[in-house]
Formats: structure tokens, sequence, C-alpha cells
């Protein structure tokens, strides 16, 4: 069952039969582009291109009576999978193709927009043409072959001598054990290109390693050498650190001793001054000077104990997270190095 469009197409290309089948009648070069713009159209899958083609050999053995080009240009939209994880997983697709045939020229064939798989049909087509190729001439020494043979049965039904024969079979026999020591040599061939190949691959690999293997080393040595910068500002900081420590320590102790001598200095400051003359003759202002002193100093010691029993847990705290500070640049420092020494000794 045709459809219409399939059925004209049909008749014209059986019109077009007529018009070759005919010998003395050839249609103009307006008719044969009508007819090649009717028969021909755009192909809308890869499975129509045969028929393309089969109208294009038939146009190219009209150019050979009538030398006038022939060019085809039409689009194949195919359904192709888009890699897309939402939506329609399938698209539509499609390829512009340009064929120009001439007379005395290759046929040229540019293919617009095509897809990346085209190039696993051409290392198959490539591999085909080596395999017909290598046919071609296992086939021809196999038709020298045949028609040795069929001159050796000639000669046997003419009843030729048993000479003649035997030497027939030997040149054979040589023939055939040359080609044998040629498909020998050809199998030898391919196991040193194979192995060749191989190697070179293996030579690709060993310098794709060695590569990452240096620029690993490179980023090690940068981290090592980061590392070494870190640990040395770690330590001035220690320095720094343990001699501002020992300077707050001798603040410290100068500010305890100020604040235990202050109200002995304060109250001794007040007894030098004209606000005691007014006071009576028997009281000795020693004896006043110590009451009133004693019972300041003792609260003033009791204040500085209290405050000192306050501190030392976080003053103990920070000391504690700055040494695990400094132990962990250390390990940091040291696992550098080990890593280091181990990537030197791995590489070859």
């Amino acid at each position: 069952y045709l459809k219409e469009d399939a059925l004209k197409d049909l008749l014209l290309y059986v019109l077009l039969i007529a018009y070759e089948m005919s010998a003395d009648t050839t249609p103009p070069p307006c008719q044969q582009l009508l007819i090649a713009s009717r028969v021909v159209k755009p192909a809308f899958s890869w499975s129509q291109i045969s028929w393309i083609r089969w109208v294009q050999h038939l146009f190219s053995k009209r150019i050979t009576l009538t030398r006038i080009p022939v060019e085809f240009c039409y689009n194949i939209r195919y359904f192709e999978l888009n890699g897309r994880k939402r939506g329609n997983p399938w698209s539509l697709r499609q390829t512009g193709m340009y064929q120009n045939s001439l007379l005395r020229r290759p046929s040229t064939w540019i293919l617009i927009n095509y897809s990346r798989y085209i190039y696993d049909h051409i290392q198959e087509l490539k591999r085909l043409s080596d395999t017909v190729f290598f046919a071609t001439d296992v086939i021809g020494g196999q038709k020298e072959i045949s028609a040795r043979c069929g001159d050796l049965h000639t000669s046997l039904a003419l009843g030729h001598s048993d000479c003649d024969v035997s030497n027939t079979i030997g040149e054979l026999q040589a023939d055939l054990q040359r080609y044998h020591e040629e498909m020998m040599s050809l199998s030898r061939t391919i196991t040193k290109t194979e192995q060749l190949i191989s190697s070179i691959l293996a030579i690709r690999a060993s310098s794709k390693l060695q590569t990452t293997t240096d620029i690993t080393l490179m980023n090690i040595s940068g981290l090592h050498l980061q590392s070494q910068h870190m640990s040395v500002d770690a330590r001035n900081l220690l320095h720094v650190t343990e001699q501002g420590h020992k300077h707050a320590i001798i603040t410290k102790i100068l500010a305890q001793i100020t604040m235990v001598s202050l109200p002995a200095f304060l109250i001794a400051s007040v007894f030098s001054s004209t606000i005691v003359d007014g006071l009576e003759d028997g009281v000795s202002h020693i004896t006043l000077y110590l009451e009133i002193t004693l019972p300041l100093l003792l609260a003033t010691v009791v204040a500085l104990v209290i405050l000192e029993k306050g501190l030392p847990r976080r003053a103990k705290l920070q000391r504690w997270v700055y040494l695990r500070k400094t132990v962990t640049t250390y390990q940091m420092d040291k696992g550098l190095n080990s890593l280091l020494a181990i990537t030197e000794s791995s590489i070859p």
C-alpha cells in the first residue's frame, strides 16, 4: 500500500526510466530538474538515504550522457536521546546534506550538524575498507589459482602427459606455500604492530603518571614550605607570648605590692596633714595609725587572694588552647614531612 506522494514519486521514477530506455528521446535539462525536484524529496529518516542514493545513481548515469552536473540538497530529521533527566528524553534533530555530482571529478558530500556517532561509522567504514582491500588481494590470488586449476582440468580432459600435470601441481603447491608464508609474515607484522601500540600506550600512560606525580610533588613541596613558615611564625609567637607572660607576671607583682602598700600610704598622707592635729593628747598617733592601717591592709590582702583564686581557671584555659594550636601545627609539619619523603621514595 503506497501513499499518494509515494505513488507520484514512483510514477515519476518510471517516467524517468522510460526516458532512460529511450535511445532517441532525451528530456531537456529543465524537465530533468523538475523530475529531480519531484523525485528527490527531503529525507525524514536515515533509512530514506538508500532511496535518495538510488535516484542519485540514476541521475549520475544521465550525467554521462548529458554532461550536466546534478546537485542535491535535503534535510534528514531523526530522533535522538538528549541526555536530559527531566522531560522527554528524545529530541528531534535534523542534519543538512548537500551532494554535488560532477562528471570528471569525485562527488561532493557535505553534512551540516551531524551527530557525533558518525565518527564511529567512519571508523567502522575504514575497518571494512581495509577488510575489503585485503579480501580483494586474497580473491585475486584465488582467481589466479582457480584459473590454473581450470587449465589443469582442461589438460586432464584432453589427455595431456602426466609430467605437465605434475609440474602444474608443483607450481600450484609452490604458490600456496608462498601465500602461506606471506600470511604468516602478515600475522607476525600484525602481532608486532599490536606490541608496538601497547608499548606506545604504556609509555604515554607512564608519561602522564610522571607528570601527575611531579605536579603532586610540587604541591606537597609548596605545602611543606608553607607549613615551615607557619611553624616559624608559631615559634615566634610562642617566644613573644612567653616574654609577654613574664612581663605580665612582673607587672602583676608590682601591682600587688602597690595595692598592698596603698592603704598605708593613704593613711600616712592623712596623718601627715593637719586633719589629726585636733585629736586629744592622750591618743597616740602611731597606735591610731596602726589601728586604721592594719584592717585596711588585711582587707586588701583578702581581696587580692579572692581575685587570684577566680582567675587561674581562665588563665589555664587560655594556656591550654595555645598549647593545642602549637601541637597541631607541629603535627601538621611532621605529617607533611613524612608525606614528602614517601612521595620522593615512590618516584622512579
